[in-house]
């Protein structure tokens, strides 16, 4: 169960009291993923501190719907009627949009030394 692979000397500690639940759920997802539970709980936080890729696609897929969304809808009150050309001029903007968007958002978020500080 234990990693084998140590990148670094990890020398601090830290604690964080569960209930015997939590405990438990932690243990089986740990045993999951074949790591022991100090090396699971050490990556899912680190995970939590960065954004995951996925988070970001996740994030522009969604930016990109709303951008679709809002043009069509910008379109309709403007008594223009959607063809194909301009539904696919559309989805070609969001799609090229989503990430930049994402990471405008993203790039918006307090750090997490500014979110600890408040």
């Amino acid at each position: 169960m234990k990693s084998n692979i140590r990148p670094r000397q990890l020398e601090a500690n830290l604690t964080a009291r569960v209930s015997a639940l939590e405990a438990e759920r932690v243990k089986v997802c740990a045993a999951a993923a074949n790591l022991s539970v100090s090396e699971w709980v050490r990556r899912t936080l680190l995970e939590a501190i960065n954004c995951p890729p996925w988070v970001r696609l996740l994030l522009g897929e969604f930016l990109a719907l709303r951008s679709v969304v809002v043009d069509l809808q910008r379109d309709l009150m403007q008594s223009v009627t959607p063809s194909n050309d301009r539904v696919k001029a559309i989805l070609e903007v969001a799609d090229t949009r989503k990430f930049a968007l994402a990471d405008g958002r993203l790039a918006g978020l307090p750090s997490t030394k500014e979110a600890s500080s408040k």
